[in-house]
């Protein structure tokens, strides 16, 4: 009896240990199961989403959006050599972004060369600065805008040199002056006159100095008509002193013939 009692209690306590290993493993097979289950979904998303964006990159992407594929392909070597061809700055070039893969595959010149005449690469047009805003505002400052004393920077000398303005002035005379020798408006004599005199400051601008010449040549025409009248005088004086000359002589040979007889 006794041993068969201790059969027994040696089978209830196998049993319950074996449950409890039982339990143990079923509590701890869900935590494993879930795990790698979740491991596996991971790995099928970013499957997916790859694919996803593979093929919207390859299908859907238009021109506007093309440029983002060439920073996903390295083309500086060819954006090198064909600036070296062309003869422009490397950033002067255009890649057409739809045609990456076959950009990528040249590595010469004469590569390089056929894509320029294919026009897959483009040399970039000139960037246009306009001076039509310079234009304007410097036929307003020409009317005196912009010039007050906020604008200034600078003495007057320094703005504008005294030299500056005394050389130009006396080429403007003295390009005048050859000028109307050239032309015979004015003899070698008064050409001498005026020379000195403008570069004593006696003309301040061009019209003064125009002025004073055709003042010295109305001067010149009247001395010479004064000359010319008083030389027809003279001559005239001349003449009535001859004739009365004449006319005495001849009265006294008179008054000797009359006497002689």
């Amino acid at each position: 009896m006794q041993t068969h009692d201790s059969d027994k209690n040696r089978e209830a306590v196998f049993d319950s240990t074996q449950r409890q290993i039982n339990i143990s493993d079923d509590s701890s097979s869900p935590f494993i199961h879930s795990s790698c289950h979740q491991t596996n979904n991971h790995q099928h998303l970013f499957v997916f989403v790859f694919v996803f964006v593979f093929f919207l990159l390859y299908f859907y992407v238009d021109e506007s959006h093309a440029s983002y594929i060439i920073h996903l392909v390295n083309l500086r070597t060819q954006k090198r050599l064909a600036a070296s061809v062309i003869g422009c700055g490397k950033r002067k070039i255009w890649l057409d972004p739809n045609e990456v893969s076959e950009i990528s595959n040249a590595n010469s010149r004469q590569t390089i060369r056929k894509l320029v005449s294919d026009g897959l690469i483009i040399r970039k047009p000139v960037t246009m600065h306009s001076r039509s805003r310079a234009r304007e505002l410097n036929l307003a400052r020409r009317d005196g805008r912009h010039r007050g004393f906020g604008k200034r920077k600078g003495t007057a000398d320094a703005r504008m040199p005294e030299q500056v303005l005394w050389m130009r002035r006396q080429r403007v005379l003295r390009r005048l002056l050859v000028k109307y020798r050239a032309s015979g408006k004015i003899d070698k004599h008064l050409y001498h006159e005026l020379y000195h005199s403008s570069k004593g400051n006696a003309f301040k601008h061009k019209r003064a100095l125009v002025e004073h010449i055709h003042r010295a040549k109305a001067e010149m025409a009247r001395e010479r008509a004064i000359t010319e009248e008083m030389d027809v005088r003279r001559q005239k004086n001349k003449a009535a002193r001859e004739r009365k000359a004449e006319r005495q002589l001849a009265k006294r040979n008179e008054l000797a013939g009359e006497e002689e007889a």
